[in-house]
Formats: C-alpha cells, sequence, structure tokens
C-alpha cells in the first residue's frame, strides 16, 4: 500500500507518467496487469495523434467508459500528465474529467495528491482558468486559512510560471485569500507583482 499518495505525482518525465498503473497495483491488485496495458495503450495513441491532442483525449474517454468509477481519477490525471506540454486545453480538459469523477461517484481526496499534482498541472500550462476557483475552494476546505493561502500562493507561481493565462478574476481571489489569512491589500498586491515578473507578465497587464 502506499503510504502518501502525492508519491504518485511524477517528480519528473510527466509525459511518461504511470499514475495510473502504480494507484492499480496499490489499491486494486486484481487489474494491475490491465492497467499497465492501458498505460502502454496510452503511450501508444498519444504518438498515433501527434499534432492532435484533442483526438487523444477522445480515445481516452472511449477507454474511461470500461473503467469502475474508482479508477477514473487516476487515469485520467494520467492522460492529463501525459498532454502536459501540448498546451492548456487538451490536458486541462483530463484535469476536468478527473475532478468531475471525484465528485460525481463521491470518492475520497487525498489533500496532499491534490495539492501536488494541481502544482503540476499548473506548472506545465495544463489547468483550466476555471480550476484556479475550484482549487482555491479545496484548499480552504481542507487547511487553515494561513497555510490555505500559502498553497496558493505557491499554486499561483507555478501557473505564472507556464505559457497558461491567468484566470480573468486573478486579483479578486488573492485579495479574498489575503483577507481570509488575516491580511490586507498589500499582501495580494504583493503576490500579483510576483506573479507578473514571471512569463505570464504580459498576461498580467489584462488581469490588473
Amino acid at each position: 500500500m502506499i503510504v502518501s499518495l502525492a508519491a504518485l505525482v511524477p517528480a519528473s518525465r510527466p509525459h511518461a507518467s504511470t499514475t495510473y498503473a502504480d494507484w492499480v497495483a496499490a489499491h486494486d491488485p486484481g487489474a494491475a496487469q490491465a492497467a499497465r496495458g492501458l498505460n502502454d495503450e496510452m503511450r501508444t495513441e498519444l504518438g498515433r495523434s501527434q499534432g492532435k491532442p484533442g483526438r487523444f483525449v477522445d480515445t481516452m474517454t472511449a477507454r474511461a467508459r470500461r473503467l469502475p468509477p474508482a479508477h477514473l481519477p487516476w487515469f485520467w490525471d494520467t492522460v492529463g500528465h501525459r498532454l502536459i506540454g501540448y498546451g492548456s486545453r487538451p490536458g486541462g480538459r483530463a484535469y476536468a474529467a478527473a475532478r468531475a469523477a471525484e465528485a460525481e461517484h463521491g470518492l475520497p481526496v487525498d489533500p496532499a495528491y491534490r495539492r501536488a499534482n494541481a502544482l503540476l498541472f499548473a506548472a506545465g500550462g495544463a489547468m483550466p482558468a476555471k480550476e484556479f476557483g475550484a482549487h482555491q475552494r479545496f484548499l480552504a476546505g481542507t487547511l487553515d486559512p494561513a497555510a490555505a493561502h500559502t498553497a496558493l500562493e505557491a499554486f499561483l507561481t507555478a501557473w505564472a510560471g507556464s505559457k497558461a493565462d491567468l484566470p480573468a478574476d486573478l486579483v479578486r481571489r488573492v485579495r479574498a485569500s489575503a483577507k481570509a489569512a488575516g491580511h490586507g491589500d498589500a499582501e495580494a498586491a504583493r503576490m500579483v507583482a510576483h506573479s507578473c515578473r514571471s512569463p505570464a507578465a504580459s498576461r498580467c497587464r489584462r488581469r490588473c
């Protein structure tokens, strides 16, 4: 049994992620061989779909219909990991599908895994803009206000370092986080300014 599910998030080479197969091996060993085969199929199908990652997501959607509900978040996160570097839309579809499966089927969520996984997607430019608010709410619901604010800053820093667009309501959300943690507008301004020193600087001018 894997002690910390955060260890399932690939520390490097996300395009070769084995998160799904590793989770199945630990939590549903009878399906481990099939999961390894599906991981291999991801590599093959993505190779066939080079230049058209949306087609790869469509193919994986068909595969997902055959899986037990508990497998879906791990399957979709792995699909998303392998799409990091293909822009925000295809990887974002996979990330959103993973979170939707958790919500639809009432599946347990490991907070440390969710935080680490979100950082990976954000840093890779594969996080949908609408998920910024959802992740902020998750942090607020699982951490005390000060820790949630610190985690949100890490998330924003990872996101701002990618090529993905920042959320349109960034300033409002950062202010809300700072206020909940007992800070004032100066702290919110610091966080936003820090994100604007990154590759996202040209996009910050549209958000501030």
